[in-house]
């Protein structure tokens, strides 16, 4: 069993410590719920390493562009240097030419 335990003091008027009150909470199914979607999340980027297709979201409210991995390797993109951005997305795949 996981469990989050808390205790503040109760105090008189005084100040001095009279009692504790507090809170435990069984952590327990959140963890197994948290098990279960990483190995959800393994065997689907599994899935998509052998079949050479990625899956992708953009978030629209925060510009944010969410990769698979899959997806990294297709485009051959360093995850740790590539914005993930839609505006860094399209210079990717369509990369802006000046002419003057």
């Amino acid at each position: 069993m996981q469990v989050f335990a808390q205790a503040i003091e109760l105090k008189d008027a005084t100040g001095n410590i009279t009692g504790y009150t507090g809170t435990i909470t069984d952590l327990s199914q959140e963890r197994r719920d948290r098990q279960a979607v990483d190995e959800a999340m393994k065997r689907l980027n599994e899935a998509q390493r052998i079949a050479k297709v990625g899956s992708w979201e953009l978030d629209l409210v925060q510009n944010k562009l969410i990769w698979s991995d899959e997806i990294f390797r297709i485009f051959e993109l360093d995850k740790e240097r590539f914005g993930a951005s839609y505006e860094a997305f399209l210079d990717t795949i369509h990369p802006m030419t000046v002419t003057w």
